[in-house]
C-alpha cells in the first residue's frame, strides 16, 4: 500500500474510533463535543446507537394481523396469515422474515403490498369472495392489572378489504 493509502486509511480509522468514543462518552463534555462534530459521519455510516430495544420496559402494545375471508355462502372464515396461527397471550421476540412482512402489511400506507397480498390470498383460497386484513392490538396490562386478573381488551381495525375476482 502506498504512503497516501496508509495515511487515508489511518485518518478514516481515527475518525471512526473518535465517533465510537463520542458515543461511549455520551453525557460528558468531551463526548458531547465529539458527537456534535461527528453526528454527520455517524448517520452516514450508521454507527449511532439507540438503546430503546434493550430498555427494561416491555412493549406497550402488542399487534398482530388477522385475515378474514367470506366464502360464496356468506360464511366468515379466518385464514392463516403469513406467520401462521398466533398464540393468544404471547409476544413474538425472535426475528422471522414473515413476521417483518406482516408488521409492514399492518400499515395502511403499504397500498401496493396490501393489494398484492390480498390478491395472493384470493388465489390461494379460491372459494373466497372477499378477503379482509385486520389489525388486532392489545395493550400490555400493568402489573397491578395482571395481579388483579384483569383481561385486556383486544381492539380491531380493518386495514384493507378486497373482492376476489373470479
Amino acid at each position: 500500500m502506498s504512503l497516501l493509502g496508509r495515511v487515508l486509511t489511518s485518518l478514516l480509522l481515527l475518525l471512526h474510533l473518535t465517533a465510537v468514543a463520542g458515543s461511549l462518552l455520551i453525557g460528558t463534555p468531551p463526548g458531547d463535543w465529539i458527537r456534535q462534530h461527528s453526528r454527520g459521519y455517524e448517520r452516514l455510516v450508521g454507527v449511532y446507537q439507540g438503546w430503546s430495544m434493550f430498555a427494561p420496559n416491555p412493549p406497550i402494545v402488542d399487534r398482530w394481523m388477522v385475515v378474514v375471508g367470506k366464502d360464496q355462502s356468506g360464511g366468515v372464515v379466518t385464514l392463516p396469515p403469513l406467520m401462521g396461527a398466533r398464540e393468544t397471550v404471547s409476544v413474538e421476540w425472535r426475528y422471522q422474515r414473515a413476521g417483518k412482512l406482516e408488521r409492514n402489511l399492518m400499515s395502511t400506507s403499504r397500498g401496493r403490498a396490501l393489494r398484492a397480498y390480498n390478491h395472493w390470498l384470493c388465489a390461494v383460497h379460491d372459494s373466497m369472495v372477499t378477503v379482509s386484513l385486520e389489525r388486532h392490538s392489545q395493550r400490555s396490562p400493568s402489573p397491578e392489572d395482571r395481579r388483579a386478573g384483569a383481561t385486556p381488551t383486544v381492539e380491531h381495525s380493518t386495514i384493507r378489504t378486497q373482492r376476489c375476482k373470479r
